[in-house]
Formats: structure tokens, sequence, C-alpha cells
């Protein structure tokens, strides 16, 4: 933390001399903001209306609400928000966290998220509603686009590296995580901004369970000493107390809801369905029958070759993390937009739909996984309460099952619960005791790689602390296998901004021109980039990897598509 002091402020004092146009941008403090984002968001609220007694959902929503209201006078600390898919968590967590914010003089709230389709759609929310506090009140900072090489060759780049300084930063857990176990000053830079805030875990049951003991102690170290407050937001809340059989948990933390049995009853709209295992014909002639459908699969595999199974259709779309952000707010804005005329629209989705994704079908098929995974794929069935009846949640086990043993461990367990609670698999019970067998009995799991061993306090007055930082990072990967982002030239727009701003050396790399940028990447392995660096033009001595022919290598239904150039791929020649 003193670390992150020391380079932040001397990024600060360089980037007022050397650039003090851009340091003039920087945004308003939260001290401003914050009394006018609340009233903004009561002005949304009351906009409403009082509730009809026969909408449940709305009911619901509004006693979440005024939960958060009543909570967020509480002292700091640790708290948990356990809502079902549906409830309004997003604004109800927002409520919570600028009154308590408020309430104790909290510098921000940083929203944590397990994945990019949540960000877009949590950045879109609250630009919409905050839109006129202007555009720096909120950051997101969702791709490793920045610029972080600890010997990069211009100024300008390394005080382009976000320091997280806005009111409202949405962010992943990737960002969040590692940057709290980082070793470059690029991503150590931004911690200071971390204490005395408020942060908001939205999807917290994503917690990766070999990084689970690391991941608890630097939250509870955060909460202790950093009069840091931190929401665990999900409807999957997951069994994360301290306990005997859980010494890792935290010790104190507190329910922002104040009867969460009873508004899982009220808001249970979902039947699930076990069907064994289904082939991908039987899956897509099911689609396909459907007016309306949802499928959420494991792999981006296996939701290429659904969507190649169902009939040639412009009802038919998909979803994929090989799309850029933009392309997937584009396909979700096209979905949303059929379902709300009740036109026919099937999706298949990888599950970057599942956390978080404002989406509502009539049905929905989900390949078998955790629990957790499940009940978010049933909070995108019947999510409005809009059918007569309840909706429908298929799950199935996948023909493919040696393709999918990455999720093995978490599909055994949620079959397990699904057997075990029949009549409401979706229930705080059958949560709970998922958790309790997923997390709770993998002790030897919770910090697989001793990340917290690599922080050892000795009796040595002269060097009391032996902290081994640059191993401590190298160890602390949530994705195992390198990432390299590389931008797609998707739209005119995108590829004049790369022309104006991006290629010249002459133009200073900038935070905004980044910010843009990360809306139209796309993550793929570092064994990938080498097979086809042919395919990208490398600029400013590395940093940046631009698609050289996106009309042959980025299809409008599968996104990047750098080996497959069959029939069925549905792109371009690039001449």
């Amino acid at each position: 933390m003193l670390f992150s002091c020391l380079v932040d402020a001397d990024f600060l004092a360089t980037e007022a001399f050397m650039n003090p146009d851009q340091a003039a941008l920087r945004p308003s403090t939260a001290a401003d903001i914050f009394p006018q984002a609340l009233q903004l968001l009561e002005d949304k609220i009351a906009s409403f209306g009082p509730p009809e007694s026969k909408d449940k959902v709305a009911s619901a929503r509004a006693i979440v609400f005024n939960d958060c209201t009543q909570a967020a006078s509480s002292s700091p600390g640790v708290f948990t928000l356990t809502v079902p898919t549906g409830g309004g968590k997003t604004l109800s967590s927002l409520n919570f966290a600028l009154r308590h914010a408020l309430t104790h003089r909290k510098r921000r709230i940083i929203y944590v998220v397990p994945f990019t389709s949540i960000i877009e759609q949590n950045a879109a929310v609250f630009r919409k509603l905050l839109a006129s506090l202007g555009e720096n009140t909120i950051i997101e900072h969702h791709s490793n686009l920045s610029p972080e090489q600890e010997n990069a060759q211009t100024i300008s780049s390394r005080l382009a590296t976000e320091n997280w300084d806005a009111p409202i930063i949405i962010t992943t857990a990737v960002q969040f995580y590692e940057s709290l176990f980082a070793a470059k000053t690029s991503r150590s830079r931004k911690l200071n901004n971390i204490a005395n805030s408020v942060v908001i875990l939205d999807e917290a049951q994503c917690l990766p369970v070999h990084y689970l003991k690391p991941c608890l102690e630097v939250l509870e170290e955060l909460s202790t000493r950093y009069q840091t407050t931190t929401v665990l937001c999900t409807a999957t809340q997951p069994a994360v107390a301290k306990s005997n059989d859980f010494p890792i948990g935290f010790p104190q933390s507190t329910e922002i809801i104040q009867d969460t049995k009873a508004l899982f009853d009220n808001l249970s709209r979902v039947d699930v369905i076990y069907r064994g295992t289904l082939s991908d014909q039987t899956i897509a002639s099911e689609l396909a029958a459907s007016t309306q459908a949802l499928c959420i699969v494991n792999t981006r595999k296996h939701a290429r070759a659904l969507f190649e199974n169902l009939p040639s259709s412009e009802e038919n779309f998909h979803l994929s993390t090989l799309m850029c952000p933009q392309h997937r707010l584009q396909v979700l804005n096209t979905v949303r937009q059929r379902l709300s005329k009740d036109l026919p629209v099937r999706l298949i989705s990888t599950q970057l739909i599942e956390a978080g994704v404002d989406i509502d079908f009539p049905l929905v098929y989900r390949s078998m996984a955790g629990l957790d995974s499940i009940a978010q794929a049933a909070g995108r069935c019947n999510r409005e309460g809009n059918l007569s009846a309840k909706g429908k949640t298929h799950v199935f086990h996948s023909e493919h099952p040696a393709s999918e043993r990455y999720f093995a461990q978490t599909a055994n367990v949620g079959h397990e619960i699904l057997d075990l609670h029949q009549n409401d698999p979706l229930s705080t019970e059958a949560v709970q005791t998922y958790f309790n067998k997923y997390y709770h009995q993998q002790k030897s799991r919770w910090d697989s790689k001793d990340i917290l061993g690599d922080f050892k306090y000795t009796c040595n007055k002269d060097l009391p602390f032996l902290f081994n930082y640059r191993t401590a990072a190298e160890k602390f990967q949530f994705i195992e296998n390198q990432q390299i982002a590389v931008v797609i030239p998707w739209t005119d727009e995108i590829k004049q901004l790369i022309d104006q701003q991006l290629r010249p050396s002459s133009v200073k790399i900038h935070r905004q021109l980044l910010r843009t940028l990360q809306r139209y990447t796309v993550q793929i392995y570092e064994n990938e980039f080498r097979i086809n660096h042919h395919q990208f033009e490398s600029i400013r001595d590395g940093q940046f990897h631009i698609l050289i022919c996106p009309e042959t290598h980025y299809a409008k239904d599968f996104g990047l598509n750098l080996t497959d150039e069959g029939p069925n791929s549905k792109t371009l020649v690039c001449e």
C-alpha cells in the first residue's frame, strides 16, 4: 500500500508537469458526486411508482431496495447481499454503496465482476442513470490492454495506466485480485484507491477454490486495516463464514436482506428439470421447435457446434468471448428487442451470459455444471415473472464429456445436489449444501500454490517482513494460461480511431483511448497468438496488436476466427 501511494504520486506529479491537459481531465472527487448520484437513483426508483400487489417481482425488488437503504448506516465491514436473480441487485447494491459511502465518508465505489459481459451491462445502466454527472464519473477497466510493461518506451504510455481515481469503478475479478498481489508499478498504483472504498463483489460465488484462502484473507485485510467495506453480492451466496470446518472464512459478516428465505420463496419462478444426457442433434431440434429459447453450454466449441446444427435463420444468435464487447452488446440488444416484441429468437451462449446479464427467456437449457451456474442460468428464465406458469430450465449432460473435464468436479457436485434437493434445487438450503461440499471439503486446495507462504513474519527486528512479492505475483494468475489482448477493427469508428490516434507514434497514449479500445478487444492465448502472429499488426513496440484482416478472420456469428475458414464460418475473403 505504501509502494502504491509512492508510485501513484510519482506518476501524477509527472503527468501534471509533462501533460497538464491530461491531468486536468481527472474526474471530480466522490464527495462532489455521491450526493447527486443518490438523488438521481432515488428519482429513478420513484419513477417506477409503487409496485402492484400482484406483481411479485416488483414487490420483491422494492423489499431489496428498502433493506439496502436500512443497512447502509451500519458500521463498515463485510456484508452479504443474497438476492435471487432478477431481484434488482444492480440498483439496490448501488443504493447501499452510495448511502454507506456518504455516511462513512468512503472515497469511491468499486464493482468487481467475474465477466466482461457484466461490466458492459452494469456500466450501461450506471452511465444512463448518471449521465448528467459527466463521462468521467465511471471507469470500466476490464482487459489487459493497458500498457503495463515496466520497460515501456514512452512516458505517455506509463501515465495512461489506470489508477482507479474515478468515483465509480467497474472492473473484473482478474484485474482486482491480481492487482492486489501484483509486483509491477503499473498495476500496484491503483491499490491506494481501494483503501476506504466500498467494494461490491458481484456474483461473489465465482471465487476459484484454489485461490480461496488468499482472496478471503486479502478482503479481510482491506476491511480490518484499510477501512474498506466489502459486499458479497449474489443469488448463490458462497458459504464463507468462519467455522470449525472453514477456519479461513470471515469472522463477522452482516446479511443485508432481513428475510432471505421469504424473498427466495416469493421469487420462485422456474422449475428445474434434469434430462440426463442429450445429443447435440436432440438439443438443436428442440431449440429449433421453440419460439424463444436460450441454451448455455460450457465450452466455445460446443456452443459453435450447436449453433451450426440449427437450421440457418436470422432468428438464431450466438455469443462467446471470441466476440469483442461491443459486438456482444449489439447481439444482446438485438435479442432483447426480439424478446420484447414476442418475435422468434434462439440464443446459444457460453457461460458469459449467465451472471449479471439482464435477459428473460421462457425456456432455458443448461449443460450440467455447478449449482451456482445452474441457478444463474435459471435466472435468465421467466426473469420478470410474466409467464402464467413457471418457466422451464432443462439441465442436461453434454455428449462431449471428454472436452469438459475442467468442469467435471463442479458438475459432479451440482448433479449430487440436484438429486438431494429435487423439490427445490435453487433453495438457499440447497446452495448452502453445495458450497459446503464444494468449498469446505477441499481444504488442500484453498491455497494450492502456497501464495500466503510468500508473506512471512520473522523474529529479526532488522528484517521482520520476509515478503516475496514477485514470486507471489507470478503464482497468482486467475487465468492460468497467459492471454494477449488483440484489437479488432470492427467498425469504421474504431478503424478511424486506430489510424488517427494509435498508429501515429507522435500521438500520446491517453486513458480515454485505452478505455475506448477495450470495447473492441478479444483475449487469446499466447500460443494462439504465436501461431497466428502474421494476422496481426504489432505497433507501439509490441504493446498493441491489431487484426489485419477482420473481413476474413472476424465472423458475424462467431467473432475471432483465426484457423477455421471453412464454408460454415460465414466470413468474407479479404482482397
